[in-house]
């Protein structure tokens, strides 16, 4: 059960931005990387935002008041010759 869970969530993570409607129902996947390097992944259900992803590519941080209460960021550093993946969720 497992297995078919994961192969359906990277299923949907490799599709193309594209809603699917059935019975007045939208599903959207997007995926953008903007031109500072950053990553960013949206799951919208009926126009509404419910996960959103942010992955930097440096160790900056979005500023607070910018971004949405459904958001996940990831920022990679590097800490006493350890490599990090800092996790926020704001």
């Amino acid at each position: 059960m497992a297995r078919i869970f994961c192969v359906l969530i990277v299923g949907i993570a490799f599709l193309w931005s594209s809603p699917v409607k059935a019975a007045e129902f939208n599903f959207d996947v997007s995926m953008i990387c903007l031109d500072d390097g950053t990553f960013c992944g949206e799951l919208k259900r009926n126009s509404q935002v419910l996960w959103r992803v942010i992955v930097f590519s440096d160790g900056a941080r979005a500023v607070a008041g910018n971004v949405d209460a459904n958001t996940t960021i990831v920022v990679p550093d590097i800490a006493d010759g350890w490599f990090l993946l800092k996790m926020y969720n704001q």
